[in-house]
């Protein structure tokens, strides 16, 4: 080979080595010009509610309460008050900061309850947070150990009672009234019923078994006149007692719970909706 040729040859390489890398180049910046880029969006910040209080967070009956908020990031602010078996009050579109007055009913006895939502309609994202007013009870239990609860103003009354087979009456004078204690299985536990004698005579069932008595007044007349209370209670094993009790309630909207003082002192217990009763032993 001539030294012509070897030069030709030699620029025949160089020539294709340039151009490889040229087209290579080429291609790579085609594919950078196709590389799309999108916009980054910041996720708008959930609501937050910064402080929901009640001041005072205990109050009597009748007093006044305020109620103060402050949220951020919501455009829809909701403050709702919570009964317990009643509709639910509520407050809408309130601002983001505020506050509102309420005044405690003044039969209200038992804790209340609010609760504030707030909400960004537009992510539909929601937070929510609460409080509780404590109710001052203005009355206390008429024994002890008292039970639970804020009770109703105690009832002074005079009453009677008496022992039977299956059960107890009591007359409650001030209520007008006979409450039946049943010792059985069946339900109701617990009978109330008007005391309707008007001092007439009542039935005469025959001579009682020994030891056994014929109840007489208004107790007679109730278990003359009520087959069904008189088959469950059969005949009075005791005379019948007069004594001064007291009847005291829990004072919630349902379910509840009455006391009555015994005629040897101790505490009748008579549980919701007729639904049983008990003799509580009460300190001295």
């Amino acid at each position: 080979m001539n030294r012509r040729c070897f030069w030709l040859i030699l620029g025949l390489i160089i020539l294709l080595m340039t151009t490889t890398a040229v087209a290579a180049q080429y291609h790579t910046s085609q594919e950078l010009d196709y590389t799309v880029y999108l916009p980054r969006f910041a996720r708008p910040p959930e609501p937050q509610i910064i402080y929901f209080q009640a001041e005072p967070n205990a109050a009597d009956p009748g007093q006044m309460v305020t109620l103060s908020w402050e949220v951020q990031y919501a455009d829809q602010v909701i403050l709702t008050r919570f009964w317990n078996y009643r509709v639910a009050e509520w407050w809408e579109d309130l601002p983001l900061i505020g506050t509102l007055n309420h005044t405690v009913p003044d039969w209200e006895r038992n804790a209340i309850y609010f609760m504030l939502d707030a909400y960004n309609t537009v992510t539909d994202e929601h937070v929510s947070t609460g409080v509780i007013i404590s109710i001052i009870c203005p009355d206390t239990w008429f024994f002890n150990p008292p039970p639970d609860g804020c009770p109703g103003v105690p009832i002074h009354s005079p009453a009677a009672e008496q022992q039977f087979e299956g059960g107890i009456m009591i007359w409650v004078d001030v209520q007008d009234r006979i409450i039946v204690l049943f010792a059985d299985s069946m339900y109701p536990k617990v009978g109330n019923y008007e005391d309707k004698w008007d001092g007439s005579a009542i039935c005469d069932l025959g001579p009682p078994p020994v030891g056994k008595l014929h109840p007489v007044r208004g107790f007679g007349n109730l278990w003359c006149t009520e087959q069904l209370v008189r088959d469950r209670l059969g005949w009075a094993v005791e005379p019948e007692i007069a004594f001064d009790s007291i009847l005291q309630s829990t004072t919630m909207v349902k379910y509840n719970h009455s006391y009555l003082r015994a005629a040897d002192g101790n505490v009748w217990h008579l549980l919701p909706e007729s639904s049983g009763w008990e003799k509580i032993m009460v300190d001295p």
